[in-house]
């Protein structure tokens, strides 16, 4: 399904960039988690459904010999090829139920903060189909920063994770819809067919200018979209 015929992958058209800009890199050590739960000496195939610009894409070309990055979004997989230089990593236009991959290829299926864009029994059953025998699925994602030095900003995040759907909809309905992610985790125990799942959390410091903080806000799929129909979004500090 090309971008146009996906409201979800419409959402992300034309700021691709400063998606890729401002949105955080996933930390080093769900890489290493991961590379060492397969329990290969090499991981030949890594996955990652929803890579968007690939900022979730590049981090894996250093621990495994190939990558391939999915996305519906014709947009982010220009941005993303843009952006990245490794030979070893490929992108590909697809959804997560419908990756467009041959049977039993991946030994790591990945998906960063895109989870929710996808229907959840449909991507599990096109995960397990990917998946090679004892593969691992890792489903990770970023929470609104905690800005130590301004608990306005702090509570402005909070504000604006939890309202940003209502603020779409209000101003005008979209056709996009999101899974919570515990549907997606419910699939994944029904199917019956990953022997283990853990949930971790990881903490990180980040140090941001003005400028990287006004962008991480900018950058999140309903946010460019209210602003194009001229809502108003005021951070006071």
């Amino acid at each position: 399904m090309a971008s146009q015929d996906n409201p979800s992958a419409a959402r992300f058209k034309g700021f691709c960039f400063d998606y890729d800009r401002y949105r955080p890199t996933p930390p080093a050590e769900i890489m290493e988690l991961a590379a060492g739960w397969t329990g290969a000496g090499e991981v030949e195939l890594v996955v990652d459904l929803g890579c968007g610009t690939g900022l979730s894409t590049r981090p894996w070309a250093t621990r495994s010999r190939s990558v391939i990055g999915i996305d519906p979004s014709e947009d982010m997989l220009a941005a993303a090829r843009a952006a990245t230089s490794g030979n070893n990593i490929t992108y590909e236009l697809g959804t997560g139920q419908s990756s467009g991959l041959g049977d039993t290829c991946a030994d790591i299926i990945t998906c960063s903060s895109a989870a929710h864009w996808m229907e959840p029994k449909p991507t599990v059953e096109e995960i397990t189909r990917v998946l090679k025998r004892n593969g691992i699925l890792v489903v990770y994602g970023h929470y609104y920063p905690v800005f130590l030095q301004s608990p306005a900003l702090t509570s402005y995040g909070r504000w604006l994770r939890k309202n940003l759907d209502e603020l779409e909809y209000r101003t005008e309905k979209q056709s996009a819809k999101k899974w919570p992610l515990t549907e997606l985790y419910a699939a994944v125990n029904a199917c019956g067919l990953f022997e283990y799942s853990r949930r971790h959390y990881m903490h990180s410091r980040l140090s941001w200018s003005a400028e990287e903080i006004d962008g991480f806000f900018r950058a999140h799929a309903g946010v460019p979209f209210l602003l194009g129909k001229g809502t108003m979004m005021t951070i006071c500090c």
